[in-house]
């Protein structure tokens, strides 16, 4: 129905817009303050990146499968 009726069309554009302007070319990508994470990544790369951003990574994540 959405697809259908368009009726999320505006805000589908604009956030498509606002990925194309970070330079966002592929999905999945992550950004957070600055960095960009691009494709799937093991759970060590992300850990990284929350400490390269100063937030603490959720005890009990440790990247296997649920």
């Amino acid at each position: 129905m959405a697809l259908a009726e368009r009726r999320y069309r505006p805000q589908v554009r604009d956030e498509y817009e606002e990925a194309r302007q970070i330079g966002v070319t592929a999905v999945p990508t992550f950004v957070a303050e600055g960095y960009a994470i691009v494709g799937a990544q093991p759970y060590e790369v992300f850990h990284r990146l929350m400490q390269a951003v100063g937030q603490r990574p959720r005890e009990g994540s440790g990247g296997g499968s649920a």
